[in-house]
């Protein structure tokens, strides 16, 4: 059973959502602040995900993941979100996160999001998926599935869960435009939602980590109107 750290201050909400969560097959541990939770997440039992609330008194949600990602990248973390404006949206991204919810909506879909980027983040959830499996290398650029491994130059990759999906994606389709909504359907486990920049901004830190290797910069290229493309050839 895949353990789910929920951290949010509200405590109707947290007992409405771990109550259902932990009907979809997930061990759910509830923390209500900051500081509680990055005490949990330097245990040895670690979560297989995060969900995490930004609003909330002394540490919050920023925070939390900012010392998070500064020791491990690999934790997939969700968003939850109760304002409207993308800002907060954008800046978790930024910061590492791996997708975004909002509060309202229903503990169905919220279900579904985190079971997404576990699965992603998990090697032996997508074993016995021989395709998906086979490690894939292009010029200086390697990545292991079952391992969850990229790297680059013979020197290892660092890459959030979601990267590492998103990256996985393009190299089995080099050379072919990938649609933003294929991309999200494949890596993220939903639709793509208008005005939603998730994709980019994940878009935009591989591109930047890769910028290291004269061979892969601007190897990932925008296709108006339609998605991303890795090129397959320099």
């Amino acid at each position: 059973m895949a353990s789910v750290l929920l951290v949010d201050d509200d405590l109707d909400f947290c007992d409405l959502l771990s109550t259902y969560l932990s009907t979809q097959g997930l061990n759910v541990d509830v923390v209500h602040d900051g500081e509680t939770a990055l005490e949990h997440l330097k245990r040895a039992d670690r979560p297989r995900a995060v969900c995490l609330d930004f609003m909330m008194p002394q540490v919050n949600g920023l925070e939390v993941l900012r010392r998070l990602r500064g020791s491990n990248d690999w934790i997939p973390v969700l968003i939850l979100t109760a304002n409207a404006d993308e800002t907060d949206r954008i800046v978790g991204l930024e910061l590492g996160a791996d997708d975004y919810v909002n509060k309202t909506s229903s503990p169905r879909e919220l279900a579904a999001r985190l079971k997404a980027l576990i699965r992603r983040a998990d090697p032996e959830l997508t074993e016995g998926i021989a395709d998906e499996d086979r490690p894939i290398e292009i010029d200086d650029l390697a990545l292991v599935p079952s391992e969850r491994r990229v790297n680059l130059c013979g020197e290892p990759l660092s890459l959030t869960a979601t990267e590492f999906g998103v990256l996985h994606h393009l190299m089995r389709h080099a050379g072919s435009v990938i649609s933003k909504d294929d991309l999200s359907r494949s890596v993220l486990g939903r639709r793509l939602t208008p005005y939603d920049r998730a994709l980019d901004v994940h878009i935009s830190h591989i591109r930047k980590k890769l910028s290291g290797s004269d061979i892969w910069r601007n190897r990932i290229q925008a296709v108006r109107g339609i998605g991303y493309q890795l090129l397959a050839v320099r």
